[in-house]
């Protein structure tokens, strides 16, 4: 049993737990990321960009937990972190330069953590 548990769900417990926190934390501070994101993508898209963020990590994130059509949330998710990471992370040589290579390679590891889980059947069925 506990070897099934390392093997088939604590993976999935880690990753989901990443992007459900990260959506609990933009809803906390929405507004400071819609002024961030307004820099990035405009002030008219900004609001809509930060929702769309929040809603895919929370419900991929979830549906990565519960183990529910997990290849599927998890290709949403690498789609997601490859945009992203494009339009987040790859200034690498401003101020943040440092940084923005740091999160770019995180996004990188995170992503292979997915296509784990794109490959792998899942595990435990759920009743649908």
């Amino acid at each position: 049993m506990p070897t099934r548990f390392l093997h088939d769900h604590l993976p999935r417990i880690l990753i989901s737990s990443l992007f459900i926190a990260s959506a609990i934390l933009f809803m906390a501070i929405f507004e400071r990321q819609v002024e961030f994101m307004s820099l990035i993508v405009g002030s008219s898209l900004a609001f809509m960009v930060v929702l769309l963020a929040i809603i895919i990590k929370l419900v991929c994130g979830i549906m990565i937990l519960v183990n529910w059509k997990t290849s599927i949330a998890a290709s949403i998710l690498v789609v997601f972190l490859i945009v992203a990471t494009g339009v987040e992370h790859s200034n690498w040589f401003d101020a943040g330069g440092l940084y923005n290579l740091l999160q770019f390679f995180r996004n990188l590891a995170i992503i292979g953590g997915l296509l784990f889980l794109i490959t792998k059947p899942d595990s435990s069925p759920v009743q649908e």
